[in-house]
């Protein structure tokens, strides 16, 4: 119950800001329009939609896209509707509730969806509410990465302590038993890789606004000391342009419902 109240007082503090110190990958994005395409009218559900970054770029893509932006933040979830008005989008209906109280409508969406969200859940209850909602044929896209990703990520690699305080994070072959379990289909599994560069002030920018939930871990002196080291680490990995080059890798899991009998 503490580790679930730091969350909400950790999201609550950098819900203004998460937007501007999160980066936003729009490969995935192409990718489950294209699985969608054929749908038409489309009823979703983004779990765990934080500000609202991947759904903006849902509803704008997908025309037809009616969708349910679901968080426990209050705060995330106004940020989240001032986005999507102020880009003139209304086809969304913000839904303040954790995984753990979700009740979704039987048979009600066509897809499920959630990004860089999923550690923070139970992954056999989500997979259990979400399979739950959809209508035959309906598919659950879970966008997120796995401990080795992390690994090497620019925090990974040069952040003091990120691994060690990073343990929420499932395995693609935990994911995979879950899925299986639940008696959905595990239909595809895509891996993204993007080639990333930021200035050293760009990833302090970050690591100041705790933009990974990972370093609100820390107490405030560590903090403060992983932080000058993971400065005086990546300056050494700067090149002349003054600016960091890494390789992030992501997966998305595809996971289709079981058709009705």
């Amino acid at each position: 119950m503490a580790k679930a109240t730091h969350m909400q007082d950790h999201f609550a503090q950098v819900a203004e800001h998460y937007r501007n110190v999160r980066t936003t990958d729009e490969a995935p994005i192409h990718y489950i329009c294209q699985r969608l395409a054929e749908r038409g009218c489309t009823r979703a559900a983004d779990v765990g939609c934080g500000a609202g970054r991947y759904d903006l770029l849902l509803l704008q893509k997908m025309p037809e896209l009616h969708l349910l932006c679901i968080d426990r933040s209050v705060e995330m979830l106004r940020h989240l509707t001032e986005h999507l008005r102020e880009a003139g989008v209304d086809r969304f209906e913000p839904v303040q509730t954790g995984v753990d109280e979700l009740r979704l409508k039987d048979n009600s969406l066509d897809a499920v969806f959630t990004f860089n969200a999923i550690h923070h859940f139970d992954f056999p209850a989500f997979i259990r509410n979400a399979s739950r909602a959809l209508r035959t044929r309906g598919q659950i896209f879970i966008y997120t990465r796995t401990p080795e990703q992390n690994a090497k990520s620019v925090w990974g690699q040069y952040f003091p302590g990120f691994l060690d305080k990073e343990q929420r994070l499932y395995s693609q072959d935990q994911m995979r038993t879950w899925v299986e379990a639940s008696g959905c289909v595990l239909s595809n599994v895509e891996t993204f890789q993007f080639t990333r560069r930021a200035t050293v002030a760009r990833l302090l920018q970050q690591a100041h606004a705790r933009h990974y939930s990972t370093l609100s871990l820390y107490e405030t002196q560590e903090f403060a000391e992983a932080l000058q080291t993971f400065e005086r680490n990546i300056q050494s990995q700067c090149n002349s342009s003054d600016a960091v080059v890494w390789d992030d890798e992501n997966v998305l899991l595809v996971i289709e419902s079981q058709p009705s009998n």
